[in-house]
């Protein structure tokens, strides 16, 4: 079967009040990951959103490892909404991502 990149889970919403907001998702690769002319440190891997705000992790950045905290920083300016969470797999190297945890700093 052919691997093409696409978003890999979408459609779930949280409901949070104004404010900032640090999610953290954990993403890994099930195994070691040797550099090719098409994988490098920087390849990009999988882009995490929440909302309109986004991170994306490069595959330098996952060190061979099964699991790795990734964080960002996310401004609701709105009194209360809705928003999507969502992962995108660029369909270059295998990954796994969990759950999200969303935490409010300020």
């Amino acid at each position: 079967k052919q691997q093409r990149s696409g978003h890999i889970f979408f459609g779930v919403f949280a409901r949070i009040a104004r404010g900032t907001y640090r999610i953290t998702y954990p993403v890994g690769i099930p195994g070691p990951v040797a550099p090719t002319k098409d994988l490098d440190p920087e390849t990009s891997v999988v882009q995490l959103e929440f909302g309109a705000c986004q991170r994306v992790v490069k595959l330098g950045e996952l060190e061979n490892s099964p699991w790795k905290p990734f964080s960002f920083d996310c401004e609701v300016a709105f009194p209360e909404s809705y928003q999507q969470i969502r992962g995108y797999w660029f369909g270059k190297v295998s990954a796994q991502v969990g759950s999200p945890l969303v935490q409010r700093v300020n």
